[in-house]
């Protein structure tokens, strides 16, 4: 099983993305991958490194980020979120990411495949912690089936990758409160806030190489 760093050095190797965005920078050890982009944008509130060669940082919130420093026309051909583990942060990353793609931009997002329920607390627990950002997959097939995407067994804590983006897409934003007090786990709704068996056990995940396969076929098929 390769490591979501390796999956994600062979998506920059197979798209060479003039532009990549980046969610969630800390050490900086994947936004070292974007060799072959011109510019490589990393967002994180508290980054613990600093930009190089074609790096830009900004020290902000993700929310801040999308709100004060980028300008609506802003695209990206690759973006990856790695921030908060929480589903509510992370769909919102998803949605105002998903308004800076354009045709054949695709969207990696990290830590939707925990392999215990323990990891999937809303507070940090030691070890893998992955927070419920799971359920960031479950709202995607329910609500957008105009998305392509696919969960990919990467280590260690999974990966989904997302194609056919539509910056123009209402429906998440519209829906957004909606989605959320759904997905609240205060709701104590059963569907919705305990981890599915077949994502513990990674039933629907495919390997990085049929990841990368398809994902090619999808971007030809865009064009």
């Amino acid at each position: 099983m390769v490591t979501s760093h390796e999956f994600l050095t062979s998506l920059h190797s197979l798209l060479k993305p003039k532009r990549y965005l980046e969610i969630g920078v800390q050490y900086g050890r994947s936004l070292n991958l974007a060799v072959y982009s011109a510019q490589a944008v990393g967002v994180d509130p508290a980054p613990l490194t600093m930009a190089r060669g074609n790096q830009v940082i900004h020290p902000v919130t993700a929310d801040d980020f999308f709100t004060y420093y980028i300008a609506p026309e802003d695209k990206f051909d690759l973006i990856f979120i790695d921030g908060s583990h929480l589903y509510e942060d992370a769909l919102r990353d998803l949605i105002n990411c998903e308004k800076h793609s354009r045709n054949g931009t695709v969207m990696v997002l990290d830590d939707v495949l925990p392999y215990t329920p323990e990891m999937t607390s809303r507070t940090m627990v030691p070890g893998h912690w992955t927070g419920d950002v799971w359920k960031v997959h479950d709202i995607v097939a329910n609500y957008r089936d105009d998305l392509t995407w696919l969960l990919v067994d990467t280590s260690p804590t999974g990966s989904m990758v997302i194609c056919n983006l539509n910056p123009l897409d209402q429906v998440l934003p519209n829906k957004y409160w909606h989605i959320v007090e759904d997905y609240d786990p205060e709701q104590n709704n059963w569907g919705h806030t305990q981890v599915p068996d077949h994502i513990l056990q990674r039933t629907d995940a495919v390997t990085a190489e049929i990841a990368l396969e398809s994902i090619m076929k999808w971007r030809a098929a865009e064009q």
